[in-house]
Order: structure tokens, then C-alpha cells, then sequence
């Protein structure tokens, strides 16, 4: 019985790492449309607590359509957000961010 856990176990971890991978592309994509986004902005206007508002609503809702938890996706997406904007400003500022740049 032991033995058949174990290998059921990581048969479902083995999945887990195939959406880890699936969420971190999507957050890479996220990513560079941002990039993109950032030179049509206002200068020094980086945040738009209304878009923000309306993605944590969106994600909350589509939480909640998918059986997860709307507070986790809420906490997840404000996560998100925040990383974000963190490195919009850094662009902004023309500091270059030490991690994860690409060349589009």
C-alpha cells in the first residue's frame, strides 16, 4: 500500500510541475505585455487603482467559476500586481531589472 502512495504521489506532483511551469509562462507573457504597455502610459503614472480594481474583481470572479477560493485568487493577483508595478517602476526609472529580462 505504501509503495502505491509513493507512486501516486508523485504521478500528482509530476502534474503540479506541468501547471507550475503552465503558470509561470503565463506570468512571463503577463510580463511582457506590461513591458509593452509601460511606454503608453502617462509618465510617472505607473498605477491605475481602477484596472487594478477591475483585474482582482475579474480574478475573483473567475475563482469563483472555477471552484477555487475567490480570497486566494484576490491574495494571488494583488501579488501579482504589486511584483509588477515594482518592476514597471524599476523600467520607468530606467533601472534594468537583474532578473528575468528578455529581449522582446
Amino acid at each position: 500500500m505504501q509503495s502505491k502512495n509513493k507512486a501516486a504521489i508523485a504521478a500528482l506532483r509530476k502534474q503540479i510541475d506541468a501547471v507550475d511551469r503552465r503558470i509561470t509562462a503565463s506570468l512571463a507573457e503577463r510580463w511582457r505585455l506590461v513591458r509593452k504597455l509601460l511606454p503608453l502610459k502617462i509618465p510617472g503614472r505607473i498605477t491605475d487603482k481602477a484596472r487594478e480594481r477591475l483585474v482582482i474583481g475579474n480574478a475573483r470572479k473567475n475563482a469563483a467559476a472555477a471552484g477555487l477560493d475567490p480570497k486566494l485568487a484576490e491574495a494571488v493577483f494583488k501579488t501579482i500586481i504589486a511584483g509588477f508595478t515594482t518592476g514597471q517602476k524599476k523600467l520607468s526609472t530606467g533601472a534594468a531589472l537583474k532578473t528575468g529580462r528578455r529581449a522582446d
